[in-house]
């Protein structure tokens, strides 16, 4: 891969910052839900969400170190907790934890 006219190579650093970019304008996460029990109750009482980004910065200790260095950490955080949200308003496995306004 190289950077431009000139034929220099791009940095791995660069790479990153650009597929930050692209993740952030395209809101590109995944997010895991993983319930957490009650075991006396046997019964899930929230759910715990991970996020996850796409290839090369899946990781989300990758993504965020990106962010943080490009200094966008404010905003792929605000991005993640946006997208995740929209993602739970989606999900039946969540409509009961949560008031039936939002789903009208």
């Amino acid at each position: 891969m190289h950077g431009g006219p000139m034929n220099t190579p791009v940095t791995l650093e660069e790479r990153n910052d650009s597929e930050l970019g692209r993740i952030l304008r395209n809101e590109r996460f995944t997010q895991l839900f993983q319930p957490i029990v009650d075991a006396m109750e046997q019964r899930t009482v929230c759910y715990e969400v991970f996020t996850r980004g796409v290839y090369p910065l899946e990781s989300p200790g990758d993504l965020f170190q990106a962010a943080r260095k490009a200094g966008l950490l404010w905003e792929a955080e605000h991005c993640a907790r946006s997208t995740a949200l929209r993602r739970i308003a989606t999900l039946r496995i969540f409509r009961h934890h949560l008031l039936p306004e939002y789903f009208t």
